[in-house]
């Protein structure tokens, strides 16, 4: 029945789809894109003693020894992905670290400040924040900017339809609770 009140009719003309883009082209904006890769080791619970090439012993957290020596293998050639996949600690691990398309707004700022810095094939120094440390590379960059209408014309298309059935939808449930009575015991 729903379907039946709801359909009727339903047309989207050449000239509401335009008026619908020039009125939400803020919607249409796509941001600036990175793909990403990363790595995550979490913060050691307990520091342990190091000795430095001077013999002088030294207090660091053991992950970030890993972390800095993780970093120098790949600054020396290995693959990120297989690294990824054997120390990182987040949910990307098994996929090689590979976050895919990301913008801004999907990274913590600290991590976006860096890896929006870094240029395709680049691999940041280790970024330390409060509960781990972190190794990024950036794969490719994708410049951001505005859908043209030809682009996005069906989304449009189907949002006004939606939105045309969703108020006959509401017509036609306001008709029939006029139509009704509805006794409350």
């Amino acid at each position: 029945m729903r379907q039946q009140n709801t359909d009727a009719g339903n047309f989207v003309s050449p000239f509401k789809v335009e008026a619908y883009y020039q009125e939400n082209i803020d919607q249409f904006v796509t941001p600036d894109q990175i793909k990403l890769r990363m790595i995550f080791l979490r913060k050691g619970l307990f520091k342990e003693e190091f000795k430095t090439s001077d013999g002088e012993i030294v207090e660091k957290d053991p992950q970030l020894v890993l972390a800095q020596e993780i970093l120098k293998k790949l600054n020396t050639g290995s693959d990120f992905s297989s690294l990824a996949q054997a120390y990182s600690e987040d949910s990307k691990r098994n996929d090689g670290g590979d976050w895919g398309w990301v913008d801004k707004n999907t990274l913590r700022k600290e991590i976006s400040d860096v890896a929006f810095r870094l240029r395709p094939g680049q691999i940041s120094h280790v970024i330390d924040l409060d509960e781990g440390y972190y190794i990024i590379q950036i794969e490719n960059f994708k410049k951001g900017g505005t859908q043209s209408l030809e682009e996005v014309r069906l989304q449009i298309e189907g949002q006004i339809l939606q939105e045309q059935r969703l108020d006959q939808q509401r017509k036609w449930i306001d008709r029939l609770k006029q139509k009704s009575y509805i006794k409350m015991f």
